[in-house]
This record gives structure tokens, sequence and C-alpha cells, in this order.
């Protein structure tokens, strides 16, 4: 069995600004409240609960496993996370309708029907685990449920559950955080977004994937959403870094013009035109502007598309060799 219950609801302060969580963020509002709830209708069951999402996962893997039975060279269910948490979340959406036999299966799914029912709160959220590694989980009043546990060891238990305040389960703060644990998790390296400068306030980095390729990183919800609610503090904090090697910005500008994109004349006017794209977007309202943030994300995803065919192996070959190296 894989859960570890707290032996008393730990009674976090309630976030001070109490504003609405970022998509995805794991944090949990109104925590006194979800704690009690969690503490009466979770807590007493939490085994049951174990195997009903055990349940879940059985009935959801052979669909998953066919849809994408390799995922970066790696077997499913290594590297799933995202597509497992997504199937589960659109399952649990008919959770009244589900029939797991009778016995501790079935009084899991009515623990959590009567958690819901009773206020309780049930989120799909992404974010750091234990500075290792990204990992998309659920948020189930104070409990931390990890559906997708045996995704990066395929070894591990498939279902965790723990304390939320026990988890070490925490969100994004920066880019700086995120260019950390990338490091870790893919031996990634994220750089500045200097090459379209009219996508960087959403979008301020371009990352090199060991095995993959290069992307412009991170159209994500939760991503996106920071730099909007820093009002793009965020995307300047890795803007106004050192301009991209030449090496590598003539090799990806290249690619990028290439494909009739604008790109610019050089590594230092791409910093300074994205770091200008910061100020002016603030002053003009951008943050709040949901057309201009849906823009860039599909104008980042059709960049990296553009960006495929280059390898990993090869950007670094156009990087100097302490760039390509340093932590």
């Amino acid at each position: 069995m894989n859960i570890q219950p707290s032996l008393s609801p730990v009674l976090l302060p309630a976030r001070p600004e109490e504003r609405p969580p970022l998509p995805n963020e794991p944090v949990v509002r109104d925590w006194p409240r979800q704690a009690a709830l969690s503490a009466a209708c979770l807590a007493p069951e939490l085994a049951a609960l174990e195997r009903f999402f055990l349940w879940l996962r059985a009935e959801l893997d052979p669909r998953l496993r066919a849809a994408k039975p390799v995922s970066f060279g790696k077997s499913y269910p290594l590297g799933q996370c995202l597509e497992i948490s997504r199937a589960a979340k659109l399952a649990l959406r008919g959770l009244n309708g589900m029939a797991p036999p009778e016995g501790p299966a079935r009084r899991g799914r009515d623990a959590l029907h009567a958690f819901l029912a009773a206020g309780g709160t049930m989120r799909q959220v992404w974010g750091d685990l234990r500075g290792a590694y990204f990992q998309n989980a659920f948020l189930v009043g104070t409990y931390y449920v990890d559906i997708a546990n045996d995704t990066v060891i395929a070894a591990k238990p498939k279902v965790e559950i723990k304390p939320l305040a026990e988890a070490d389960f925490r969100p994004v703060r920066d880019f700086a955080h995120y260019a950390t644990v990338a490091r870790r998790y893919w031996d990634a390296r994220v750089l500045p977004n200097h090459l379209l400068p009219e996508l960087a306030p959403w979008v301020p980095a371009v990352t090199i994937y060991p095995g993959s390729g290069v992307q412009l990183d991170a159209p994500t919800y939760y991503m996106v959403a920071l730099c909007r609610a820093g009002a793009f503090a965020p995307s300047e904090a890795l803007l106004a870094a050192a301009p991209l090697a030449h090496g590598l910005f003539d090799l990806l500008a290249g690619r990028l013009a290439a494909a009739g994109l604008a790109v610019p004349v050089s590594p230092q006017a791409g910093r300074e035109a994205a770091l200008a794209a910061c100020r002016q977007g603030r002053a003009a309202g951008w943050p709040l502007d949901d057309g201009r943030a849906d823009r860039a994300v599909r104008g980042a995803l059709h960049a990296s598309r553009q960006l495929a065919g280059i390898t990993a192996a090869y950007a670094f070959t156009a990087m100097p060799a302490a760039s390509a190296a340093a932590d």
C-alpha cells in the first residue's frame, strides 16, 4: 500500500491574497475548510481510495497503451504522466456512473463522491516534485494524489496518496526554477527566446531537449499564466540573460526565417526587442488580453514545428562548449 496518512490534519494558513489558483497550480484555496472535509470524508477511507484509483488505472491502461505504446523511446507508462492524468480527469467526470467492483474500490468511489458533494475540491495540477522532476497529479482536498506514479520509474506503485504538506510538491516559481528542474529531469538546456521577440512575453524560453530536439517553451496553461500573472516579469528575468550564442542563433533563426517567420538580425537585437516587448506589452495591458495570449501560444507551437528537424546534438554543436555543458 502506497499511502501516507497524516496523524492529524495539517492546518496550513490560507494564502493571504486568496487569489484563484493559476491553471494547474498545486495550491489549495481555503485550506482550513478543505482540510476539515479531507479529514472527515477521505482520511478514514484512504486505502479504499487507493483501490479505486488502481481500478481506474486498470480501466484506462489498455486504451492508453494502445494509443501510445512508446514515448520518446520509452515504453508505456514511462513519460506519460500527462496522458494518464488527462484520461483520468476525463473519466472522473462520470464518477457517479462508474461501477468498480463491490468492496474497497467501490467504497473509495463513494468516499470521493461524498467528499465532492460536501464541497471538497479535486483539481488536476502540475509542478515540481521533490526538486527532481515535473509531475502531473491531482489535489483532492489537502491530499496529493498521483495516479501516474509509475511514469518515471516503472517499478514504483501506480498510485501514491500523501498529505500535500508532506509530498514535497510545489508550484514552479519562475523560469530559473523551471530550468533547474528541466536540467535534472531531462538534461535539457533552457535558454532565452531571443528568436521571436513578439512571442517572448508569453513564451520566453528556447529549450534544447537531448534525445528530442528544440522547441519554444513553455506554451502550457500554467507557465503562460505565470508570465501573465507576473505582468511579464518572469519572462523579463529570463530574457535579460546574455544573448544566444551566434552559432545557435544563426542555426535556429535560419530555420525559422526559411519558414517565413520574421526574426531579428542578431542575438543582441533579439534580446533588446524581446525585453522591449515585455515593457511595451505591460504598459499596454497585454497580460490581461486572452486573445493575444492565445495567438502567442499558437505562434510558439507553429515555430516549434519548424524547429522539429533540428536535433539536440546538432544544436549543441552550434553552441560554445562551455555553454553547452554549463549547469
